[in-house]
């Protein structure tokens, strides 16, 4: 799902204005070059989606021959990986959580 969503074939002009529109809005709600807000929305979005496909996909076959599969903990992983993420890419236009 990710790599379809990042192909630039699949954006009709709606969605790119769209997307354009919120990278504007970010930009200036937090004072960032458009450039980087569009970076890190995209970032995010893009890793996101990449592990809920992962994680949450319904086809995937759990093992849980080792341990059972324990649906809160995943969540909770996910989330910690998400905030991970988005604390790093922060980090990385010179922010933190705290100020972004």
């Amino acid at each position: 799902l990710a790599p379809f969503l990042v192909s630039h074939g699949a954006k009709t002009p709606e969605m790119l204005a769209r997307i354009q529109r919120h990278h504007a809005e970010f930009s200036r709600a937090h004072g960032l070059p458009l450039e980087q807000a569009a970076w890190l929305l995209s970032t995010v979005a893009y890793h996101a989606v990449a592990l809920a496909d992962t994680v949450y996909s319904r086809n995937a076959v759990v093992d849980t021959s080792r341990r059972p599969l324990d649906r809160k903990a995943q969540q909770a992983e996910f989330d910690r990986s998400m905030e991970a993420l988005i604390i790093g890419a922060l980090a990385m236009c010179g922010r933190t959580a705290a100020s972004g």
